[in-house]
């Protein structure tokens, strides 16, 4: 994956991941699908945008953890 796509995968999965959820480990972030209320849904959107600089300034690598809950 380029890199300069990674704002193209908001809302779907990287081509191989699909059905897969992906999480930051240890990051709390507000749910975005579906959001838990409107104050939820704004906070996510502004984390999403936050996000997207930080995806596509370089390559990053995937690297999945065994975690039978999320924390």
């Amino acid at each position: 994956m380029r890199p300069h796509q990674a704002h193209r995968l908001h809302g779907r999965r990287p081509p191989g991941l699909a059905g897969t959820k992906i999480s930051i480990a240890d990051i709390d972030t507000p749910k975005t699908h579906p959001p838990r209320s409107a104050r939820e849904a704004r906070l996510g959107q502004a984390e999403t945008l936050k996000m997207q600089p930080l995806l596509n300034a370089g390559p990053f690598t995937l690297t999945p953890i065994k975690r039978d809950v999320d924390r």
